[in-house]
């Protein structure tokens, strides 16, 4: 699956997506339910990092 969707989120946030060796792949401003594609990101284990007023939330996101 080269796609995925973040709800939950109000407003603009910043996305950003990084490998495990801190390497960033995609950094995006997105809204709640955008489609976000991960075309030409190879499968394996990322971290997506979410800036919002709230504060910086991280996630693990894997791409299979």
């Amino acid at each position: 699956i080269d796609t995925f969707q973040i709800s939950g989120i109000s407003g603009k946030v910043k996305l950003v997506i990084s490998d495990l060796h801190c390497r960033i792949l995609l950094t995006q401003e997105i809204i709640c339910d955008e489609v976000i594609s991960l075309k030409g990101i190879p499968r394996g284990i990322y971290v997506a990092q979410l800036t919002t007023p709230d504060g910086i939330e991280r996630r693990k996101l894997e791409k299979r």
